[in-house]
């Protein structure tokens, strides 16, 4: 999640900051007006995705959005969920019925606002193996105490992902949450 020329930000277009400083590319979908410009969620990737599609999600409190994003070998989607647990589970066959067709491994993640043994973890369970350690925490940055942020791959499809190594990051700076990294290994159908 990220802000795109807002006040807040200082009129910075973030994901083009982050695209130049790291020579990648990045995907951005606005979730929201905010101060002068948007608030919502991109993707930064190395390849130029084949093609995108967004998403809106459930969410009484704010719109909500969801990216997918398809490359060569993969799909890669992004969002930021409602606090709303009600609007988290109405998420849940939207994403289903949007990721259901792709014949690639597909990769999510995202602020979820929920914890792993919530009714919206659970039901995403049914569609997603969890590839990050939920006992970690995520938020907030500075004194973590919940696990809210994740890493997921798709299962239904007939992928399978091999953890190969997960953490998250110790960083209190570039936002309020922590980082969550993860490698896999994908396998084959």
């Amino acid at each position: 999640e990220l802000d795109s020329i807002t006040v807040r930000n200082k009129g910075i277009h973030t994901l083009g900051e982050l695209e130049e400083l790291t020579g990648m590319h990045g995907t951005y979908a606005a979730a929201i007006p905010f101060q002068g410009g948007s608030y919502g969620i991109g993707i930064l990737s190395r390849e130029i995705p084949i093609k995108y599609e967004i998403i809106p999600m459930p969410g009484r409190e704010e719109k909500r959005t969801f990216i997918i994003a398809e490359y060569k070998d993969y799909v890669f989607c992004a969002t930021h969920q409602s606090l709303t647990p009600e609007d988290q589970l109405l998420a849940v066959p939207l994403i289903e019925k949007a990721l259901q067709n792709l014949d690639k491994p597909i990769l999510m993640a995202g602020d979820m606002n929920s914890a792993p043994a919530s009714a919206p973890q659970l039901e995403l369970e049914k569609h997603f193996a969890t590839l990050n350690d939920t006992t970690s925490c995520t938020f907030p940055a500075d004194r973590p105490n919940q696990c809210i942020d994740y890493i997921y791959g798709y299962s239904k499809n007939g992928y399978r992902f091999d953890v190969q190594y997960r953490k998250v990051i110790e960083d209190t700076i570039a936002s309020d949450h922590r980082p969550v990294q993860v490698i896999v290994q994908i396998k084959g159908k």
